[in-house]
């Protein structure tokens, strides 16, 4: 019987052997990446190129379909073909590959191809642009004040672009701001327009307005061009001063003092000085003396501030050829502020008294700063004699606008429901003025629904601290038992251990 096991034995290893060293052929597919031009990721019209589907089964069948679903022909006069291939791989070996191959690439061309063997399949999308180019399109246009213009843009190429106008990053419609812009499409023989017109143009309505061309396959979004061309709209208009026709400034004696006039306008503006030698008399002003930007925008005349100048008016003119505008600058002695004529309560609230001061209508002094004590009234409503306001607390109100000689103070923080004595006094770079006179005032009553907000918040607060404590003690009373059991147990391991051990030791 062991001849017939030994003969069992010698078949198998036969068989496997022979028929069992075959590998089952796997049939995979893979499509190399397409690389494009340098311009873009398209092709241009008119491209050579060839796509190898490479596949590792020579036996497969595989087959190109075209973005229809048609097979590709294998006739090689066809503009459009597939090839059978060997390609050579880094390792020496070859590998059979089906090539897809193009002659002469059209617009038409784009989109996905597919390589296809049994139930495998790989994609590749084919991108064919013939990019877009502005024709007969301005870099400049410009318009008088007043009147509307149309902006033109055009642009051409396959597919044919879509045109957007924007301006400061925001594209303009219909919708945008209709009173202000009108946008319209329209096709000629060269191609797509694009027209915005821009109604009743004013000066803020000058700047660039960007004309985006969008080129976009019907059915690959990433097959796209986009371009843009820049259209800078010139408003005419006369000059203006923005910051006002007028102009005071401070300065000590022998201090140098200069006088910028800059005018808004299109065409840039001429600029001519003058003086005023007496009431409703203006000289030149010396050419020499006046210095012009680089840019002409600006004109510059510096003076000395000493007894011939100050109070003098210097008359800067600016002009083009839509009109005219003049601004008057002049330089005033700097002196110590003075203390005002009167300081009147005018409003309050539960932690701020706002005050009005009035100082006068020709002020001849600049204020950088007011300085503010208060004192709080425990008691009779008396004024304080100057001995209390050294207990008086301080603060400080930067007067940023002011108007013929008056401004609003405003004092905080302060508490709620309370009686205040409040002075102040103006500061400059030349000193402190004298204390107003004390003027009287109290803060609103706090809000009732404030106070229950906070009180609730102060209870949820103290909540919060007693659920922390019972929390704190349920935790220890469980860490404690668990604990006591843990040093039970390993007690109980040890005198089962030592038990062992004597025992082994009497056998």
């Amino acid at each position: 019987m062991k001849w017939v096991f030994y003969v069992v034995v010698f078949v198998y290893m036969f068989y496997r052997a022979v028929y069992g060293a075959k590998v089952k052929e796997i049939n995979s597919l893979s499509i190399d990446p397409i690389e494009y031009d340098k311009d873009g990721d398209y092709f241009h019209p008119g491209t050579v190129k060839t796509i190898a589907c490479k596949y590792t089964n020579k036996n497969q069948q595989v087959e190109w379909l075209d973005p229809s679903g048609k097979p590709v022909s294998h006739v090689k006069t066809s503009r459009i073909f597939a090839q059978k291939h060997l390609s050579q791989m880094l390792h020496g070996d070859r590998i059979p590959s089906l090539l897809l191959a193009f002659t002469d690439t059209w617009v038409e061309d784009s989109g996905e191809y597919e390589c296809r063997s049994g139930d495998l399949s790989e994609k590749i999308s084919i991108c064919v642009i013939d990019p877009l180019s502005f024709v007969d399109t301005p870099t400049e246009q410009d318009v008088d004040e007043g009147r509307s213009i149309t902006l033109t843009c055009e642009a051409r190429g396959r597919p044919e672009p879509r045109l957007v106008w924007t301006r400061n990053g925001e594209i303009i419609t219909d919708d945008y701001n209709s009173t202000k812009y009108r946008v319209m499409t329209k096709f000629n023989n060269q191609g797509f327009q694009g027209l915005l017109t821009v109604m009743s143009a004013e000066a803020d309505d000058a700047g660039i307005y960007a004309c985006e061309a969008i080129q976009v396959h019907k059915d690959l979004e990433d097959c796209s061009v986009t371009k843009s061309w820049n259209i800078t709209l010139l408003v005419n208009y006369a000059p203006v001063f923005v910051d006002g026709n007028e102009t005071i400034l401070f300065a000590k004696h022998n201090e140098s003092v200069e006088f910028e006039c800059q005018a808004s306008a299109y065409p840039v503006p001429t600029y001519r000085w003058f003086y005023e030698l007496q009431e409703q008399t203006l000289l030149n002003y010396p050419p020499e003396k006046v210095v012009l930007s680089d840019d002409n925008t600006k004109s510059k005349v510096t003076i000395v501030a000493n007894a011939l100048t100050f109070g003098v008016k210097y008359v800067c003119e600016a002009k083009n050829s839509y009109g005219e505008a003049s601004k008057t600058f002049s330089v005033l002695k700097l002196e110590k502020p003075r203390k005002p004529i009167e300081v009147s309560f005018q409003n309050a609230t539960d932690s701020q008294i706002d005050l009005m001061v009035d100082w006068s209508t020709e002020i001849q002094f600049p204020i950088d700063e007011v300085e503010i004590q208060y004192l709080k009234v425990d008691g009779k409503k008396k004024m304080p004699r100057e001995s209390d306001w050294k207990k008086a607390k301080m603060t400080s109100y930067l007067v940023l606008n002011m108007d013929k000689g008056t401004a609003t103070v405003s004092v905080s923080p302060l508490m709620p429901d309370t009686d205040y004595w409040i002075r102040l006094r103006a500061v400059n770079d030349l000193g402190f003025a004298p204390w107003s006179t004390p003027v009287f005032g109290s803060t609103a009553a706090e809000d009732e629904e404030e106070k229950t907000s906070e009180k609730i918040l102060d209870d949820d607060d103290d909540d919060e601290d007693d659920d922390s404590e019972t929390t704190k003690g349920a935790v220890d009373e469980p860490r404690t038992d668990s604990m006591f059991y843990g040093i039970f147990f390993a007690g109980g391991i040890l005198v089962i251990a030592f038990a062992c051990m004597v025992v082994m030791r009497l056998v």
